[in-house]
């Protein structure tokens, strides 16, 4: 799990990816679910490679208690954020799960990764 705690509208993520080798995002179908708690904030996410008349960036508002989920092949073809809002006073923490699928070779689950 990973979580993250943006103390106010002040603190951000910029644009990124979840692909490290170790999720094997480029590669598979990987599924992320996150837990959002505390203000609201906004997630956005764009394209990595948009074709023509795509819309550049999409926006979503997360509320206190929702879940997002990021399913199939995002995290190949898109990045994401959590934008700069100065006007947010409150924190914003985000919790979020991921499926590891490449392991050590000696890790038991290695046997069963793909």
């Amino acid at each position: 799990c990973l979580m993250y705690l943006f103390e106010d509208g002040e603190m951000y993520a910029p644009w990124q990816t979840l692909d490290e080798d170790l999720l094997q995002g480029r590669l598979w179908d990987t599924c992320t679910f996150s837990l959002c708690l505390g203000s609201a904030r906004h997630f956005e996410w764009r394209a990595k490679f948009p074709e023509e008349g795509e819309k550049p960036v999409r926006r979503l508002a997360l509320q206190n208690g929702d879940l997002l989920s990021a399913e199939g092949m995002f995290q190949k073809h898109f990045q994401f954020r959590v934008p700069h809002e100065a006007h947010i006073q409150g924190s914003f923490i985000i919790a979020t799960w991921l499926w590891m699928a490449q392991h050590r070779p000696t890790c038991p689950l290695a046997r069963g990764a793909r």
